[in-house]
């Protein structure tokens, strides 16, 4: 694997890149591997912000777009037509929320961030690298997302914060518990089992198996989406979470 060298010294990341993507960036876009490093060296996870509730993005999620938008990385909406005898048979918009363009002839690079997603979005991001790559729009894409042990990690943190409530919380949670049959069987275990039972069920409404993470987009890579683009995967590892 060839990435660009500075990146050798992030830790608490996993790194795939295919189809000689590494080399394209240490070669041709040494300010884009740059830039990446200046984001992902300081970017952590708070344990409090994973804990925190759902709806919109999340504050990690919204860092990372932060620090990519003040580095010009800008979503971008690629309309492409197929035209035959001045009919237009097929139309289609191709959107990619970073891109890094460029005025010095070189091809642009594009990038999604895929924190906790429905994990069919990583279809839409590795089609549309695939098919702006084909139309010699991008020179590579770039996918961050949960590394591979990060959802363990994360469901600790879950089982952590159950584990400190006071049990007349727990029983509370359950008095109000919106499933009869499930609250019945939660009112008569032990209050440390119920707890664990309540920190699993919290920890995969918010980050199940049905979201982004890296098993997610390793299946798709080995169904060989995305080719040809060249790829760089990046996956937020247990070592990036802090109090």
């Amino acid at each position: 694997m060839t990435l660009p060298s500075r990146w050798g010294e992030l830790k608490g990341y996993e790194f795939l890149e295919l189809r000689h993507a590494g080399a394209i960036l240490s070669a041709d876009y040494p300010d884009v591997a740059n830039e990446l490093f200046e984001v992902l060296a300081p970017f952590q996870v708070s344990r409090r912000n994973v804990m925190s509730g759902g709806g919109g993005k999340s504050v990690m999620t919204q860092w990372l777009e932060r620090e990519l938008n003040l580095r010009q990385w800008q979503k971008r909406n690629f309309n492409v037509r197929m035209v035959l005898d001045d009919e237009i048979r097929e139309s289609k918009t191709h959107e990619v929320n970073h891109v890094r363009a460029f005025d010095d002839g070189r091809h642009a690079i594009a990038l999604e961030i895929e924190w906790n997603n429905k994990d069919p979005f990583f279809d839409r991001d590795l089609q549309n690298f695939q098919r702006l790559h084909d139309l010699g729009v991008i020179s590579a894409g770039i996918i961050v997302t949960r590394g591979p042990n990060l959802n363990q990690a994360l469901a600790g943190v879950f089982f952590d914060n159950f584990e400190a409530k006071d049990p007349l919380e727990i029983e509370s949670l359950i008095a109000r518990w919106p499933k009869a049959g499930e609250r019945t069987r939660l009112q008569v275990m032990p209050v440390e089992e119920a707890s664990e039972w309540l920190a699993n069920k919290a920890f995969q409404s918010k980050f199940g198996q049905a979201t982004t993470h890296w098993a997610k987009l390793m299946a798709r890579i080995e169904r060989g989406l995305g080719e040809p683009c060249p790829l760089v995967l990046i996956g937020i590892q247990p070592e990036r979470l802090v109090d």
